[in-house]
Formats: structure tokens, C-alpha cells, sequence
């Protein structure tokens, strides 16, 4: 680690530093074509249109958590790198603190909501 806060890094470090990024973004892509024809030859055509109306709201919320998650990282590598300690455990419990209350928020949310179109789904998969 001390190569990438020490000032003096290279293009190619900062690409291997990337590729779990990129990777993690093609797996979400390999996983999109999965469910789609999993759902399209099994569930046939009603439900796939189905899935392809709520693709979009899906997108929306991994984008949104992962444009979240991205500013945490910015604030925690400020303070790495400006080597405050005590800041930086505070910085890392205050993202904790948010993600996890806001992921409660939103459960909480969805499942008293899930309901909404006269049919429980809790429980049935």
C-alpha cells in the first residue's frame, strides 16, 4: 500500500487497482443476461416484460448505493491520506453508521410496501 499514498505510482498499478471495479460491473452485466433469458424461457413472455419494466428502477438503486458507497471511499482516502487516524475511524463509523441505517430505511420501506398490488409476496420465492 505504501506505493499508492507515497505519491509515486505507475499506469499500470493504477489500472490492477481499477480492475476489481470494472470486474464488478461486468458481473452485474453477466448477471442482467442471466436473469433475462433464465426468466424469459422458464416464466415466459408476461413475466419478462415484467422484469424488463423494473430493470430500469433497478439500475437506478445500484447506481445510486454505488455513487453513495464511491463518496464514502473519497472521504476515507482523504483521511488516509492525510495520515489523521482518529478522523479516519470516525470517518469509517460515520459511513457505517449512514449505509447500515439507510439500507434499514429502505428495507423498511419496501416491505411495508410490498403489498401494493394485492398480493404478499413475503415469503414466496
Amino acid at each position: 500500500m505504501d506505493k499508492y499514498d507515497a505519491g509515486k505510482y505507475g499506469d499500470a498499478d493504477l489500472k490492477l487497482f481499477a480492475l476489481p471495479l470494472m470486474l464488478g460491473n461486468v458481473f452485474q452485466q453477466f448477471y442482467t443476461v442471466a436473469d433475462t433469458a433464465i426468466v424469459g424461457k422458464i416464466l415466459g413472455v408476461d413475466a419478462l416484460a415484467a422484469l424488463g419494466t423494473v430493470e430500469s428502477i433497478n439500475w437506478l438503486v445500484l447506481g445510486t448505493i454505488q455513487g453513495i458507497t464511491q463518496g464514502f471511499g473519497i472521504l476515507v482516502s482523504q483521511q488516509f491520506g492525510a495520515k489523521k487516524e482518529e478522523a479516519l475511524q470516525e470517518t469509517i463509523f460515520s459511513c457505517v453508521l449512514s449505509g447500515s441505517s439507510g439500507g434499514d430505511f429502505i428495507y423498511r420501506w419496501y416491505s411495508d410496501r410490498i403489498t401494493w398490488f394485492g398480493r404478499d409476496f413475503t415469503g414466496s420465492c
